[in-house]
């Protein structure tokens, strides 16, 4: 057979001898057919391949000289041998394809079958959490993967919103963490945290100056206020005394208070607020004497209270009494509660007791 298409004719002739005249011929046909031919793969593809990876496969054909085709369905292309997973999961189909020609028929199709699976991906921090925050204080953090948007997490001093980190205590620890959770392509990233060491923040007192006071003014309160809004402590030096912010003047001279603010687990102490103010000295009426009741008082005691309250002992005559006893005072020559110039006499009447 020259051809694997068309027939062959095959012819039986006798030509006849001195006997026989010649003999009718006798022809057969024969159809031709196309041989087959078998592709011979010998460099197949690999069972499993990662997303995005590539590989090559090569083969020959039969006695055609055809090339081999490559041709590529489901989760890769290729690019003449060169096949590319295009996909994390399904399934690659890696065609192999030989046409015939006049002499030979199609080699039959071989497929091999590659599982796809997901490849691994790593987080990339663009823009990294502090070493150190302070209490209050709020910082940003970005970064990305090739599965898609990373995700923000927070744990311990700080608390977030979004990419937004805002810290809650002024001791302990800020854990900030990066996840990506993978799509149909990359598996979940691993996750990545980064540690910020919390700090406490500064605070201010705001006190302002106080005005001048007289040694006998009434108590009176002073206001301070933290930046913390933490609440504020008074102390007093010189001539006067603080309970809680209430102040009281103990005399003349000045007054220093000094605001304080001692700071918690998330302020540090305040620097200390000082004030002073002058306190006057009081002006001293002038004295004079305010007749006290001695009457029934012993005779010394009356004396004592005559003189501390700036007046004077005049006449002490003695006299029986029934009712009052010996050494007390009888009467007094001024009515009590009577307002005198300071040092004006009183006279006194003792008992001498009951007459015998």
């Amino acid at each position: 057979m020259t051809s694997g298409s068309g027939t062959c004719t095959v012819r039986y002739d006798q030509a006849g001898n001195g006997n026989y005249n010649a003999a009718d011929r006798v022809t057969e046909s024969v159809a031709a057919q196309k041989p087959g031919q078998t592709i011979t793969v010998t460099t197949h593809a690999p069972s499993s391949a990662t997303y995005g990876t590539s590989f090559v496969v090569a083969a020959t054909g039969g006695a055609s000289g055809n090339p081999v085709v490559f041709s590529s369905g489901g989760a890769c292309s290729n690019s003449a041998s060169l096949f590319t997973m295009t996909s994390g999961t399904g399934i690659c189909i890696v065609k192999y394809d030989q046409v015939g020609d006049a002499g030979y028929s199609p080699a039959a199709q071989v497929i091999e079958s590659v599982t796809a699976q997901k490849a691994n991906q790593t987080i990339t921090v663009t823009s990294h959490a502090p070493g150190t925050a302070v209490y209050g204080s709020s910082f940003g953090i970005a970064a990305n993967a090739p599965g898609g948007v990373v995700s923000f997490s927070s744990g311990g001093s700080c608390s977030n919103s979004g990419s937004t980190f805002t810290m809650t205590s002024g001791s302990g620890t800020c854990t900030v963490r990066y996840d990506q959770v993978g799509d149909g392509n990359y598996n979940a990233a691993s996750q990545v945290s980064e540690f910020v060491a919390a700090q406490k923040a500064g605070q201010t007192i705001t006190f302002g100056t106080l005005a001048a006071k007289r040694e006998h003014d009434a108590d009176f309160t002073v206001n301070a206020s933290a930046s913390s809004g933490l609440a504020v402590s008074f102390a007093a030096s010189g001539n006067c005394m603080v309970s809680g912010a209430t102040v009281h003047l103990t005399g003349s001279g000045s007054c220093t208070l000094n605001a304080s603010q001692a700071g918690d687990a998330s302020y540090n102490a305040a620097p200390t607020v000082t004030q002073t103010f002058t306190i006057q000295a009081a002006q001293t009426p002038p004295r004079t004497c305010r007749v006290p009741k001695v009457v029934g008082k012993p005779v010394a005691t009356a004396k004592t209270l005559v003189k501390r309250a700036h007046c004077g002992v005049g006449t002490v005559r003695f006299a029986h009494s029934r009712r009052v006893k010996a050494g007390r005072v009888i009467s007094q020559s001024r009515r009590p509660g009577r307002v005198l110039p300071k040092g004006s006499k009183i006279n006194l009447v003792v008992s001498r007791g009951r007459q015998r």
